[in-house]
């Protein structure tokens, strides 16, 4: 399962870097998401890390009704991270197969699933049908099997750093 020590390269830990900033699941819902990215990078100090979550794999109907603009691929964050002026140390796909397998579920249910939701609201029940939280459990358990590392994961994730050369704010 994916922790912080387990993404860091073997090369650095945590003693080598003062502060570890952690982005995750926003960039998505951002339509100009090197704007954010850039005055992150003003206020990061010397030796800071920043950690990037997104989801990559299809754009669903339902990921859309929750504001998802874009997902992303391993080389797509890469680029924004590289074009708003931060150094990345690497990019990995995670999440394969029962993440993955969850996100396929939910492409599935389309637009049924934005229905079932909006349903259950209106009957005074905040939350997923009995159905889906019960899958979304099982799922839940079967999480910490995913591979770490594998070009298949739909969930990306990048670990950057401000470039040595660029002055501290």
């Amino acid at each position: 399962m994916n922790t912080i020590e387990n993404i860091l390269p073997k090369q650095l830990t945590f003693n080598a870097y003062t502060v570890i900033l952690i982005e995750t699941l926003v960039l998505e819902h951002l339509e100009q998401p090197g704007i954010v990215l850039k005055n992150i990078k003003i206020c990061m100090r010397e030796n800071s890390l920043l950690i990037v979550t997104v989801p990559g794999g299809p754009l669903s109907a339902y990921k859309k009704n929750l504001g998802h603009l874009r997902h992303y691929t391993k080389n797509s964050l890469r680029n924004i991270l590289e074009l708003s002026g931060l150094r990345v140390i690497s990019t990995l796909a995670a999440g394969f197969p029962f993440f993955n397998l969850y996100e396929f579920l939910i492409m599935l249910r389309g637009e049924r699933l934005i229905g079932d939701v909006d349903s259950a609201k209106e009957a005074g029940y905040c939350g997923m049908p009995l159905s889906v939280r019960f899958s979304s459990a099982v799922l839940r358990c079967l999480m910490s099997f995913n591979l770490d590392y594998t070009p298949w994961g739909w969930q990306i994730i990048a670990i950057a750093r401000k470039d040595e050369r660029d002055a501290q704010c």
